[in-house]
């Protein structure tokens, strides 16, 4: 049972490490003129799936992350991305993620562009309440040290590029959708998400 264990962990990790060598070499071919945009943005996550804009409760997250261009044509650009987020969900559990997304925009007019992207990576879960697992005939009560697990999806963006050299270069809204998996093994295999996110790309070089 170990070896499976093992296995399936180095499994997961062969499918994700791509995902993150790719904007690393895509950093290192940026030019100073040409330099990542950083992304930072808030959001809501609902466990439903795809078509669900807005939910309550609210369960926020934060995601951190980097912004690679593979060309920088003014209308048509292909990019990739690498992302550090946090959420909370009340009722079931909180999560780490670590991904990257593979996606195209469009510029559609006088500044404003739609985009579609699609990504994977690490999800680490917390649960948010106690568990136990039955052990020499009593219940002992696990350590919360959380669940690696597996992350993919897709993701609808929005966003306004704004005019001047100001360090705040774009506004974006984000309807995004994936699978965490698995989450409960037996029970519920795999488990929809539905965020919708709010956030800015930010340049530190004007």
């Amino acid at each position: 049972m170990q070896h499976i264990k093992l296995i399936s962990k180095r499994g997961l990790m062969a499918i994700i490490l791509p995902f993150f060598l790719l904007p690393v070499a895509q950093a290192q071919k940026d030019t100073s003129t040409h330099c990542p945009q950083w992304l930072v943005s808030v959001f809501n996550t609902a466990t439903l799936l795809p078509g669900h804009i807005f939910s309550k409760p609210v369960h926020p997250g934060i995601t951190l992350g980097a912004e690679f261009r593979y060309n920088h044509h003014p209308r048509n650009q292909w990019l990739q991305t690498a992302k550090l987020g946090f959420s909370y969900h009340q009722y079931a559990q909180s999560v780490v993620q670590l991904y990257s997304e593979f996606g195209y925009r469009r510029d559609i007019w006088k500044g404003i562009g739609a985009e579609l992207r699609i990504g994977a990576g690490y999800l680490h879960a917390f649960p948010a309440t106690e568990i136990f697992k039955f052990k020499d005939g009593q219940y002992v009560k696990k350590t919360k040290l959380g669940r690696p697990q597996f992350m993919g999806g897709a993701a609808l963006a929005l966003g306004y590029q704004l005019p001047g050299n100001f360090w705040v270069k774009r506004i974006y809204v984000e309807d995004q959708f994936y699978l965490q998996m698995p989450f409960v093994k037996n029970y519920v295999p795999l488990l929809p998400n539905s965020v919708l996110h709010v956030g800015v790309g930010i340049s530190l070089k004007s």
